[in-house]
């Protein structure tokens, strides 16, 4: 098969595979929008055959594009003879984990566009791509130290200061902090010029990394799968086209926004000759500024106040809650989640002392699950961000701007507050803020405890402040 005919082929999985999703979107509105027992049941059957097509077609999608890249790459040693010096390649080494138990994140799709926007550059001779999937703690310095990678892109999920995912010998979380990465950079300082850490909050790995590498690229805050694809998409093919890191990481930040992509300025670059860049800009305004969309609970080095995080938590479905718009079952789903962590389901409520011992992983992936399906109007993020806007200090409550707060999110009406758990508006036109509502006590029979309630948005907001600018 010639070359033409496999970019034919290409094309056409590519359009089978859009063509599916097309089918899995529009079932999965139908299941949120129906009542009926039997068409749920029959939709879910339909979702599932969707999920297990495009599975197959991104497999024979990625399998067809590598072997293209090695074709087109004989093709044009095989043609070029012109004597030039000999440049050695630059060696990309692509690390990705999807834990057991953690969100199923398109970690696949972002490694074939790499790969293809590699391939179609004109520069594409001057680069190797070595990728390792499912990377145990235990993996990254073998992959390093065996491919002796100039670039090295992680792509998975985040925890803020606990740390990066990456697997165990079981497949579950294992969080590697910044320390360790740092010191496990440090070794190949020689070798690697660049580190790109393509997961939520991975801002605080890549300050620590950027000690010893000159340019790191990490997340201040939650970002969308759609998003971290658009921006190695631009970072890859600026340096493809030869282009400096600095240009390629901002046209990646530039291709997020062409998108219509508000999370142009979540990535950050880093490194000896970048100075650690300030938060988001939420909108012009000379006060207002974006506060990371992830809570993440820290004890700053005092690690018998964590929970450890082997105790698995399974998020499915709270995103199938999510996902299908059943916003009062998500927000249920929450509450146990967190109840449950604590070994507080017969309380049913928090304490601060609770809170403080919540895994900042869990609790950055439920606010990325919410700020993601509700078009970046609820989570733990969203509701700190109104805070501040309003004129509240992030590490210190004040009862005056918790009523404002409550009447801007919804939480009080006309000046009194709500009463019963039925009074909260679960839709999206609901105001900006107003979920996860952070209402445990009572969930059962429908009523509030003003006092709990109020406690647990205020230990809440003082563990946000505490993680992430302390």
């Amino acid at each position: 098969m010639s070359l033409k005919d496999e970019q034919e082929l290409l094309n056409n999985l590519k359009e089978a595979k859009r063509n599916w999703e097309e089918k899995l979107a529009h079932y999965e509105v139908e299941r949120s929008t129906t009542a009926s027992p039997a068409l749920i049941f029959e939709l879910k059957k339909r979702i599932q055959e969707c999920q297990k097509e495009i599975q197959r077609l991104s497999s024979e999608i990625e399998k067809l594009s590598e072997a293209m890249i090695r074709i087109q790459n004989t093709s044009q040693v095989m043609e070029e003879k012109v004597l030039s010096p000999q440049i050695s390649p630059r060696r990309i080494l692509i690390l990705s984990a999807n834990p057991k138990g953690t969100s199923q994140l398109r970690l696949d799709e972002e490694r074939r566009e790499i790969k293809e926007g590699l391939r179609r550059s004109r520069n594409r001779d001057q680069f190797e791509i070595e990728t390792e999937g499912a990377v145990r703690y235990r993996d990254i310095h073998r992959a390093i130290l065996d491919f002796e990678p100039n670039i090295v892109h992680f792509s998975g999920h985040g925890a803020g200061k606990d740390g990066l995912l990456f697997e165990d010998e079981m497949g579950r979380a294992k969080l590697v902090d910044a320390e360790a990465l740092a010191g496990l950079f440090e070794l190949f300082a020689d070798r690697v010029e660049c580190v790109v850490l393509n997961a939520c909050y991975s801002k605080v790995q890549a300050k620590a990394i950027a000690q010893h590498i000159s340019h790191v690229i990490g997340m201040s805050q939650a970002i969308q799968d759609r998003a971290a694809i658009e921006f190695v998409v631009g970072f890859y093919d600026g340096l493809g086209s030869g282009k400096s890191y600095d240009f390629a990481y901002k046209l990646g930040c530039n291709l997020i926004r062409t998108a219509g992509i508000s999370e142009n300025l979540t990535p950050q670059l880093l490194g000896k000759n970048y100075p650690d860049t300030p938060p988001h800009i939420d909108k012009p305004s000379s006060t207002s500024t974006r506060i990371d969309t992830g809570i993440r609970v820290s004890s700053r080095g005092n690690t018998s106040s964590s929970v450890s995080i082997e105790k698995t938590v399974d998020y499915t479905r709270l995103r199938d809650f999510l996902a299908a718009g059943e916003l009062k079952e998500a927000d249920r789903q929450t509450a146990r989640i967190l109840l449950e962590l604590a070994d507080r389901e017969q309380e049913g409520w928090l304490c601060s002392q609770d809170i403080e011992k919540l895994p900042c992983s869990v609790l950055g992936e439920i606010d990325r699950l919410w700020f993601q399906h509700s078009n970046r109007l609820f989570g733990f993020g969203v509701q700190r961000q109104i805070w501040v806007d309003i004129g509240g200090l992030p590490d210190r409550f004040d009862f005056k701007v918790y009523s404002k707060f409550s009447n801007r999110v919804g939480w009080r009406r006309n000046n009194d507050w709500l009463k019963k758990y039925d009074d909260f508006t679960f839709t999206l036109a609901a105001p900006k803020g107003h979920l996860p509502s952070l209402r445990f006590s009572g969930v059962e029979n429908g009523t509030n405890c003003w006092k709990t309630w109020k406690e647990s948005f205020e230990y809440f907001l003082s563990r946000t402040e505490t993680c992430l600018y302390q």
